[in-house]
């Protein structure tokens, strides 16, 4: 079994956890980094971390995970092309050092991104903002109405009712698709 830290839509209770990691991992526990070595920038409906010497903490959690789940995080994070998977040490709650995996991106790919701000002194993603509504999780079998069917390379950007108007980016991995019978139904999307 391998060590994995995960701060953003691989935590507990978020899309990507339902969809890879519960009932195929095993929890270790939270944990903080125990190095300030990060910055997180704010990829829409996603964080996006990377390693910085001057940076902060980052909370998020670790679970053990055997090669196959470990292969589909390697796949939804784009490693090694996108992501980049580094160990790193961090600190359990309860106080033990763990060296776990975890997924950074290449510096120059977040130019322009905004920069999450670690006001308590910690990076930490813990919700979805969409418009003036906070949102935790979406079922990973929602079906929502695509709003652009390419935001960015590599994404689509999806309106769920009850989780605001303006829609959630998405990787194009996450989706399926049902496209309207004709040019006036909008085509659909599921997670």
């Amino acid at each position: 079994m391998t060590k994995l830290f995960v701060y953003g839509t691989l935590k507990r209770g978020y899309y990507n956890w339902e969809r890879i990691l519960k009932d195929r991992s095993q929890l270790v526990g939270e944990a903080t980094s125990t190095d300030a070595a990060f910055a997180m920038y704010d990829a829409e409906s996603f964080p996006i971390l990377a390693a910085d010497p001057d940076g902060d903490r980052v909370i998020g959690d670790v679970f053990e995970v055997d090669d196959e789940v470990l292969a589909r995080c390697d796949s939804l994070e784009g490693h090694p092309h996108w992501y980049c998977r580094e160990e790193r040490e961090f600190t359990l709650d309860g106080g033990d050092r763990v060296t776990a995996w975890v997924y950074l991106i290449p510096t120059e790919r977040v130019t322009g991104m905004p920069r999450v701000d670690a006001s308590r002194q910690f990076l930490e993603w813990d919700k979805f903002k969409i418009g003036d509504q906070v949102v935790n999780a979406i079922s990973p079998s929602a079906v929502g109405t695509v709003v652009n069917p390419r935001p960015k390379p590599g994404f689509v950007k999806v309106r769920f009712e009850g989780h605001g108007a303006d829609g959630i980016c998405l990787p194009l991995d996450q989706v399926e698709w049902y496209y309207g019978d004709d040019e006036d139904e909008d085509d659909e999307a599921t997670l």
